[in-house]
């Protein structure tokens, strides 16, 4: 009988170590799905220069709830890009401002997201419908949620020539912005749209300190204006073609619009003098006429050496006597 407890004890032991050794695998399979849920989705933030400026790179963090990890916060990384962006009309007359990007991950199962620095919160919930915010301050801390516009895939170069008389149908043009409208746009006709037309991009700052920008408008335009907070140029209809710049001038006609001036951004140069090795041919001087209405001192018929420092005085000893026998006159 004791031999027999003794292996229905042992049978039981066992078998419990088994159902235990099942049941934690079992969990640990359940959390594992669990923690990553549905994946991630790719949520770009940009951060209006000034708070940017303000609060730093660090700290930034994309706030979401909802999902099957629950709420939880992902941290934000600078992707050393930034983008101008136009935020709404009521802000800054709708001229575009410069924001810094980053991307968190987000769980995609998640239902909202918010953007934050610590204690500052920017802007009211966002959804997953919209995975891109421009968090700025205008009277408060704010966000402006949009579709993110995926790139379109590259596609193979052609092997081809281009064609190289085939007209463009973008140019290039550039502004420096010498009197400090800052923010510039770029507004063209026809089909220009609403004013004050196309933000225009940031692309270097010049050794006067100025800002330099660029935009592509259509090569068809028949006239262009650079405007940004209130000021502009006059109209520009010369010169518009890829690669052409503008800069504006103190001057402003009767409407107070700047003149601008088209400059090239290539070096003036000299045309160069080559040297000559011939020795130079030095052009005959001849005596200079002196006319005088004064009467010649008695005596002093013939050709005389005069003028000195301080007079024109007829001297004896200065006569000149005729050479006989010359060769030439």
């Amino acid at each position: 009988m004791k031999k027999l407890l003794s292996v229905l004890l042992s049978l039981c032991l066992v078998f419990s170590m088994v159902t235990v050794a099942a049941v934690s695998v079992g969990a640990a399979t359940v959390g594992d799905d669990a923690k990553t849920g549905a994946g991630t989705t790719t949520i770009h933030v940009g951060v209006i220069s000034y708070v940017k400026d303000d609060l730093g790179l660090t700290g930034w963090q994309v706030h979401y709830w909802g999902g099957s990890s629950g709420a939880s916060d992902a941290n934000m990384t600078a992707t050393g890009k930034t983008e101008q962006k136009a935020v709404g009309s009521a802000y800054w007359n709708n001229a575009a401002q410069t924001f810094t990007m980053f991307t968190a991950e987000i769980p995609s199962d998640s239902t909202g997201y918010k953007v934050h620095n610590g204690n500052r919160w920017f802007g009211d919930d966002g959804t997953m419908a919209k995975t891109t915010a421009y968090v700025f301050n205008y009277s408060g801390d704010k966000a402006l949620y949009e579709t993110t516009v995926e790139p379109e895939p590259e596609t193979e170069a052609s092997t081809e020539a281009p064609a190289t008389d085939a007209p463009a149908d973008t140019i290039t043009v550039y502004f420096t912005d010498a009197q400090n409208y800052g923010n510039v746009n770029v507004y063209y006709w026809p089909n220009g749209g609403n004013w004050p037309g196309k933000a225009m991009t940031k692309t270097e700052v010049n050794e006067y300190s100025q800002q330099v920008y660029s935009a592509e408008v259509p090569a068809d335009v028949d006239g262009i204006i650079f405007n940004g907070n209130g000021r502009q140029t006059v109209d520009i209809t010369e010169g518009i073609e890829d690669g052409a710049w503008w800069y504006t001038t103190a001057t402003t006609d009767a409407s107070g619009h700047n003149y601008v001036t088209l400059v090239s951004d290539e070096p003036a140069t000299e045309v160069p003098v080559e040297a000559s090795t011939e020795e130079p041919t030095q052009a005959p001087t001849e005596e200079p006429v002196v006319e005088t209405t004064e009467a010649p001192a008695p005596g002093a018929e013939g050709y005389y050496l005069i003028g000195t420092m301080s007079g024109w005085t007829v001297d004896s000893s200065f006569k000149l006597a005729p050479v006989t026998g010359a060769d030439t006159e």
